[in-house]
């Protein structure tokens, strides 16, 4: 078998291992908030392709409008976006106890060295820069809904998961 045969099937492999793990762990809540239409109704297919109830906001505004109507287990939201933004957004829901705790994942394409610090003050532990893979989004969900994961690091140090896979590495997420 070629290496570049091989190198596929781990891809496949682990991306299917990733991906079981992922559907033993709870179907949640999530709220995707987004600005640009396309990558909200993307991302929303991605969660519910993984058994997840999605509801969608255009902005920080509206989506504090739909948690006030029910409470969310995830959030993923853009950083940028228009009326009220990403970091603003974890701020006002900060302010509530009831808001307070729910994991918040950032999904953006600014890059994650220049947000960082700003995602760390809030709390925020998870970013996901578009565009994703499938197998980054079942590892973040993996990370925050299975508490008995081996993905899980729980560290507080904010978790970047990589827009590809540069061709011919092997190098993963580790599990430990």
């Amino acid at each position: 078998m070629a290496n570049g045969s091989r190198l596929v099937l781990r891809r496949v492999a682990d991306s299917l291992r990733l991906r079981n793990m992922c559907q033993e762990a709870p179907m949640a809540k999530v709220l995707v908030v987004e600005d640009e239409d396309d990558i909200r109704q993307l991302l929303t297919e991605d969660l519910e392709g993984r058994g997840h109830r999605v509801r969608g906001a255009g902005n920080g505004v509206i989506a504090i409008q739909q948690v006030k109507q029910r409470i969310p287990d995830i959030i993923f939201g853009d950083i940028m976006m228009p009326i009220m933004d990403g970091f603003d957004l974890i701020l006002k829901l900060r302010e509530n106890p009831e808001t307070a705790a729910i994991p918040m994942v950032l999904v953006t394409a600014m890059n994650a060295r220049d947000a960082e610090g700003k995602a760390r003050e809030l709390g925020v532990e998870h970013f996901l820069p578009k565009p994703w893979e499938p197998w980054s989004l079942d590892f973040v969900l993996d990370q925050i809904l299975n508490p008995k994961s081996t993905a899980r690091k729980g560290d507080g140090k904010l978790q970047v998961y990589p827009q590809r896979v540069p061709e011919g590495s092997t190098n993963y997420p580790s599990a430990a």
